[in-house]
Protein backbone atom coordinates (compact mmCIF):
# COMPACT_ATOMS: atom_id res chain seq x y z
CA UNK A 1 0.00 0.00 0.00
CA UNK A 2 1.59 3.76 -1.10
CA UNK A 3 1.05 5.91 1.59
CA UNK A 4 2.70 8.68 -0.06
CA UNK A 5 0.19 11.72 0.56
CA UNK A 6 -1.13 13.87 -3.29
CA UNK A 7 1.09 16.32 -4.25
CA UNK A 8 -0.84 19.33 -3.02
CA UNK A 9 -0.79 17.88 0.66
CA UNK A 10 2.91 16.67 0.50
CA UNK A 11 4.25 20.37 -0.78
CA UNK A 12 1.96 21.33 2.20
CA UNK A 13 3.58 19.09 4.88
CA UNK A 14 6.72 19.70 3.51
CA UNK A 15 6.50 23.92 3.52
CA UNK A 16 5.51 23.15 7.40
CA UNK A 17 8.32 20.81 8.68
CA UNK A 18 10.90 22.89 6.76
CA UNK A 19 9.08 25.70 8.65
CA UNK A 20 9.26 24.15 11.85
CA UNK A 21 12.79 23.83 11.37
CA UNK A 22 13.59 27.22 12.24
CA UNK A 23 13.86 28.14 7.89
CA UNK A 24 12.50 31.41 8.10
CA UNK A 25 12.17 31.61 4.02
CA UNK A 26 9.10 33.12 2.83
CA UNK A 27 6.33 30.21 2.90
CA UNK A 28 5.97 30.79 -0.60
CA UNK A 29 10.02 29.91 -1.69
CA UNK A 30 9.89 27.09 0.31
CA UNK A 31 6.63 25.95 -1.50
CA UNK A 32 8.52 26.64 -4.85
CA UNK A 33 11.43 24.36 -3.35
CA UNK A 34 9.22 21.56 -2.19
CA UNK A 35 7.32 21.44 -5.69
CA UNK A 36 10.63 21.34 -7.49
CA UNK A 37 11.53 18.94 -5.08
CA UNK A 38 8.46 16.72 -5.58
CA UNK A 39 9.53 14.81 -8.85
CA UNK A 40 12.58 13.27 -7.30
CA UNK A 41 11.79 13.26 -3.43
CA UNK A 42 7.92 12.95 -3.67
CA UNK A 43 8.34 9.11 -2.82
CA UNK A 44 9.71 10.17 0.69
CA UNK A 45 7.48 11.75 3.48
CA UNK A 46 7.49 14.87 3.03
CA UNK A 47 8.94 15.53 6.56
CA UNK A 48 11.81 13.20 5.99
CA UNK A 49 12.36 14.97 2.76
CA UNK A 50 12.28 18.44 4.48
CA UNK A 51 14.80 17.06 6.93
CA UNK A 52 16.96 15.67 4.33
CA UNK A 53 17.29 18.84 2.54
CA UNK A 54 17.50 21.23 6.07
CA UNK A 55 20.41 18.34 6.82
CA UNK A 56 22.02 18.93 3.71
CA UNK A 57 22.02 23.01 3.47
CA UNK A 58 21.38 24.57 6.63
CA UNK A 59 23.37 26.95 7.56
CA UNK A 60 26.71 26.58 9.60
CA UNK A 61 27.94 28.81 11.93
CA UNK A 62 31.85 29.70 11.34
Amino acid sequence: MDDTPPRAVWIDRFVKHTRALGVRAEPELIEAMAAALWPTLGHMQPEAAAQAEYDEWRPHDF
